[in-house]
Order: structure tokens, then C-alpha cells, then sequence
């Protein structure tokens, strides 16, 4: 498991990607997430649709970029 100062280090690279991309259309989500070597962080982005090609990095500040589509955002809705 990763320790604390590489969760410090892959932080500051996910707020570097929020700011560049977070005006993107059709992200949900952008988080820290497991890269698929499982031996560290990747930037995890959730988006509503599948990307056009392109939109996003394969790798951002040294860490690997993972995409997955998770449909629409809905806003809680009152049963009232």
C-alpha cells in the first residue's frame, strides 16, 4: 500500500487535473483511484458519456488516467 506522502503527492496531481479539465462536458467525478499495476494512484475520472477520443490524458503529473462511464448524474429527488 501506498504510503502517506505518495497519497500527498498523488493529491496535488488530482487537483492539477481538476483544474485543467474540470470544465470538461460530461465528467461526474474526478478522484484518486488504484492504477491497474496496483502498486499505486491513478486519477480516476467518471464521466456520463463515453469520452470523445482524445479528451483525456493516458497519464497526467506521472499518474496513469482511467476513465469510466457511469451514465448520468441525477440530482436527489424528494419523494414529497
Amino acid at each position: 500500500m501506498p504510503d502517506r506522502a505518495a497519497f500527498e503527492s498523488a493529491a496535488v496531481v488530482q487537483r492539477q487535473f481538476e483544474e485543467r479539465f474540470a470544465g470538461e462536458p460530461d465528467i461526474v467525478g474526478i478522484g484518486l483511484g488504484q492504477n491497474a499495476a496496483a502498486d499505486g494512484f491513478a486519477i480516476t475520472v467518471q464521466v456520463s458519456k463515453p469520452p470523445v477520443a482524445g479528451s483525456f490524458p493516458d497519464r497526467f503529473g506521472g499518474l496513469e488516467v482511467v476513465v469510466t462511464v457511469v451514465g448520468p448524474s441525477e440530482a436527489f429527488r424528494s419523494s414529497d
